[in-house]
């Protein structure tokens, strides 16, 4: 056949509905088609452009109008032997196995062949086979996500026929984590929780499944033509998801991930226009906020493997091999997860706040010596006045349960408070200021509450018996003395700006500006 032609983007579309959404905004769009020849069946693609300043960049737009890896290798083989792609660009719709949810937009780095743990000869379980999508592609594309707020238009200009429950105030952009690409998961084992559970536990990074990623990776596999997969999240690829708002929720995303394609590529196609100098300027940066990471973990440490959270060796590692986009990752991870433990520490704050601020009222009724005339909207006020009475089992058994749930969020905020505020934890990221803060607001926490009941008031709140209303009465009394509603109060809103701070070095780092670390 005759030589290939070279061109800017090559755009694969799996679905009719994917493919529609791409050909309504591709600019200068118009149908083409690719004769049959030697070593090429004939097929159908749109041809497009974008102009950038005085630059004008070739687009193909190719899809199959089905699912499916097998379909998306054989036409991307068809179009490498036509067109030499500079880069190349899935966009589609999946769904979400982890975090993620309707909305968000996954960028995976690493693709999962669903051929899952094959049995060798001897019968050893062989890791499935994977391929790579381009790291800086998925850099940029993360960039781009936090630069133009996609964060928060999404819902509204996309998802806004979600109900209450399921929309987001922000959805989030995952790129730092994987996509396992399989017809077979989806169409037969997606009920299958231990087909899906096995993927999950061999993968914590694994956010999504999808059908296609996988036969674009193999037809690229060896070529050096950068590629990314932009997928953004239709459903919650599970059993117990909403149906009801499947077919909008496929619409909406595929014209999402179309949007954000095509914005993507305009930007790309600037940066292109940056000098040089300011690329050099920029990278500068990220390497010295890396190096100044890696100074400040070993200043702490006098050991080169210390163990950082949610953080592996291999960072100091990405650092000699000057490997910098992958250090990055590994902090951006790591930031991730701790703004996660942040949250889990902000809803058990929340319970003990609303517990010891009613406390009074509890202990009230335990003091009364007559039960509590109170209306009931669905009992009898004397039913009402009989379960509050202080006596009463109910209400002496629902006091105990809620006791002992104050010590369980003790015993996590006093385990989580600590490792949270370590060096191993973010106090590598945090300011001095912020860092003298910590002390006196956690303090509250430090001690093992069962141990100080038993040791102050003789009560042994392990025993497998019946309390009395007296003896909880002691303990509530014990425990309101103990508990500081101000301070807890000041806790959550500096946690609540540490996580804002925390995210804003986060994206800092996504945008390759990271100027946070002092």
């Amino acid at each position: 056949m005759s030589s290939k032609k070279s061109i800017d983007v090559l755009i694969y579309s799996p679905t009719f509905e994917e493919l529609i959404e791409v050909q309504k905004i591709l600019p200068d769009a118009h149908l083409d088609l690719i004769a049959k020849e030697e070593g090429v069946s004939e097929f159908l693609y749109d041809k497009g452009t974008l102009s950038i300043k005085s630059n004008e960049y070739s687009i193909r737009l190719i899809s199959p109008q089905k699912a499916g890896q097998r379909s998306a290798q054989t036409l991307m083989n068809q179009a490498l032997r036509v067109w030499d792609p500079q880069l190349v660009v899935l966009s589609g719709v999946a769904g979400s196995l982890r975090d993620a949810q309707i909305g968000d937009i996954l960028l995976p780095r690493k693709i999962w062949i669903h051929d899952l743990f094959k049995t060798t000869p001897n019968g050893d379980k062989t890791q499935p086979d994977s391929v790579d999508s381009s790291e800086l592609l998925v850099s940029l594309a993360e960039r781009f996500f936090l630069r133009d707020n996609w964060e928060e238009k999404i819902t509204i200009d996309y998802f806004n026929h979600l109900p209450i429950e399921l929309k987001l105030d922000k959805n989030r952009c995952f790129g730092d984590g994987n996509i396992v690409s399989s017809v077979e998961l989806v169409e037969k084992h997606l009920k299958d929780s231990d087909a899906i559970k096995k993927y999950m536990d061999f993968d914590r990074k694994l956010y999504g499944i999808e059908q296609e990623a996988a036969g674009i990776g193999e037809a690229l596999k060896g070529l050096r033509i950068p590629w990314v997969d932009i997928r953004v999240v239709m459903d919650l690829a599970d059993p117990e998801s909403r149906k009801e708002f499947k077919n909008e929720n496929k619409q909406q995303a595929s014209k999402l991930a179309a949007d954000f394609t095509i914005d993507f590529l305009k930007y790309y196609f600037t940066q292109k226009e940056i000098p040089e100098e300011k690329e050099e300027e920029i990278e500068e940066k990220l390497i010295d906020a890396l190096k100044k990471l890696e100074d400040k973990i070993h200043k702490n440490y006098p050991f080169k493997n210390m163990i950082v959270r949610y953080m592996e060796p291999s960072f100091y590692e990405y650092i000699e091999e000057e490997k910098w986009i992958k250090a990055k990752d590994q902090v951006v991870y790591k930031l991730k997860l701790e703004c996660q433990t942040i949250n889990e520490i902000l809803k058990k704050l929340v319970s003990v706040n609303s517990f010891f601020s009613i406390s009074n009222n509890i202990q009230s009724i335990i003091n009364a010596k007559e039960p509590l005339k109170l209306k009931g909207y669905n009992f009898p006020a004397e039913e009402v006045a009989k379960r509050t009475a202080r006596n009463h089992p109910d209400f002496r058994n629902n006091l105990l349960m809620q006791i002992r749930k104050q010590f369980g969020n003790n015993k996590f905020l006093r385990i989580t408070l600590q490792s949270l505020f370590s060096q191993g934890g973010i106090l590598l990221f945090l300011k001095d200021q912020q860092i003298s803060q910590v002390s006196p607001l956690i303090n509250q926490f430090r001690h093992r509450v069962i141990e100080q009941i038993k040791e102050s008031l003789n009560i042994d709140m392990k025993e497998g018996r019946i309390f009395t209303i007296e003896e909880l009465g002691r303990v509530l009394s014990f425990l309101n003395d103990r508990i500081n509603l101000g301070q807890i109060n000041e806790l959550l809103r500096f946690l609540a700006k540490v996580k804002s701070y925390l995210k804003t070095i986060q994206k800092d780092l996504s945008v390759l500006f990271y100027n946070s670390i002092t």
